[in-house]
């Protein structure tokens, strides 16, 4: 059994100066909500060094199962197949896609589609009462407490309303 324990931030201004050149592409099937069964295919792509200069594409998927909780819960991950992965999107519940960015231990994800204009931070941590500092070019807000932001959240039931 691994513990994830990480806080989530709703990025509210990004200068996209800072972003590395590269992220990847993500897209997340929901094939239960509670518990949490994902399927993951994250895209990473890059050139390769040749007469050609040929894009390639590193794909990767993972079967996850997680628990109950916001700050920390239960999570297992396993890779799977490429094939079965894209079979497996195929009975989804629902879906997200995004563009993730990794930043030291920070993983910034840019939605589309639905969700497009909600970008999220997240930070793995080591524990609970570890102290997270963000970079001082992203201005965020705290949401991990607000389950309408677990990505389970976000695939079933769209974008969360605005307060006001």
């Amino acid at each position: 059994m691994a513990l994830e324990i990480e806080r989530k931030y709703k990025v509210l201004k990004l200068d996209k100066k800072h972003l590395p050149r590269k992220g990847y592409q993500v897209i997340q099937g929901y094939l239960n909500y509670e518990p949490v069964l994902r399927v993951r295919i994250a895209v990473l792509r890059h050139s390769v060094a040749s007469k050609q200069r040929r894009m390639v594409d590193n794909r990767k998927a993972i079967f996850s199962i997680k628990g109950k909780g916001l700050l920390s819960r239960e999570e297992f991950e396993y890779p799977i197949p490429l094939f079965h992965a894209r079979e497996l999107l195929k009975f989804s519940l629902g879906t997200i896609k995004k563009t993730r960015y990794k930043i030291g231990r920070l993983e910034l994800d840019i939605f589309h589609g639905k969700l497009k204009g909600l970008i999220l931070a997240e930070v793995e941590l080591k524990n609970k009462r570890e102290k997270v500092r963000l970079p001082d070019w992203l201005k965020c807000s705290e949401v991990t407490y607000d389950p309408r932001y677990q990505n389970n959240a976000l695939a079933q039931f769209g974008l969360p309303p605005a307060k006001g």
